[in-house]
């Protein structure tokens, strides 16, 4: 896999959940992004029932107005709300 452009992560924010699974993003100018979400779990395999990583990344494109809060839910559906508005 080739490498991705370094000048992306100046475009680029993370962040880390709450143990409810909540992360906030503040000042985000309006405009089109991206929220990638990578979500990991471990499963029993084997008749030993050793246990692997499993998971993968979901990806969901919002859009932001001017000073306004959105609550993104990112699962397979990819559905959010809008906040306050």
């Amino acid at each position: 896999m080739k490498a991705s452009d370094p000048r992306s992560n100046l475009y680029l924010r993370k962040q880390i959940a709450d143990g409810d699974g909540r992360f906030t993003f503040k000042n985000v100018p309006s405009g089109e992004y991206y929220v990638t979400t990578k979500i990991v779990w471990e499963a029993p395999v084997g008749y030993r029932g050793a246990l692997i990583h499993q998971g993968g990344f979901v990806s969901k494109k919002i859009a932001v107005k001017e000073s306004e809060e959105l609550e993104v839910i990112v699962t397979k559906q990819s559905n959010f709300r809008r906040i306050g508005t």
